[in-house]
């Protein structure tokens, strides 16, 4: 979504650039829709280390640079084959997702108050906040239903200690 969001939809672009980058935009959901359908089939490890090199073959023409691409999808496209060996892990592995998003959505709270506290200000600071973190979260995972409940008593667990 954000090559699309950032470059296929930015008025700073032409129409010509801004059609070039919707085209790739469309090219990367196709491609990834594909490798969906694709890692849903069951197929022994020669097949998908073949269909793996089918994928990295698309993913090599998608991002090719060409000249008349503005500066930025330049760069998402560098990027892209410097990369390209990690983006199929899941036809490497059966039952790994062809994106992270869902550790990304587990992460997210915490990307945003850090954005909203401007961060740590110390190395102290940070690991604290790191501990608390995962303690908080680890917490919240285990026992979302009775997580008050859970966390009084480990307080209370941890005063008398």
């Amino acid at each position: 979504m954000g090559l699309k969001s950032n470059l296929a939809l930015s008025e700073a672009l032409t129409d010509k650039k801004r059609g070039l980058c919707l085209k790739i935009y469309q090219d990367l959901r196709t491609l990834h829709d594909e490798l969906k359908i694709s890692i849903a089939q069951s197929f022994d490890l020669p097949q998908r280390q073949k269909t793996k090199s089918l994928f990295l073959n698309k993913l090599e023409h998608i991002a090719q640079v060409n000249q008349a691409d503005p500066e930025k999808l330049k760069r998402i496209k560098l990027s892209l084959s410097k990369n390209k060996d990690k983006y199929f892990t899941c036809l490497d592995f059966e039952g790994i997702p062809t994106t992270n998003n869902k550790a990304e959505r587990a992460l997210r709270h915490l990307v945003l108050k850090r954005h909203n506290s401007r961060g740590c200000k110390t190395d102290k600071g940070a690991f604290a906040l790191s501990v608390l973190s995962s303690v908080l979260l680890s917490l919240w995972w285990s026992k979302p239903i009775n997580f008050f409940e859970e966390y009084s008593k480990m307080l209370t667990e941890a005063n008398s200690q």
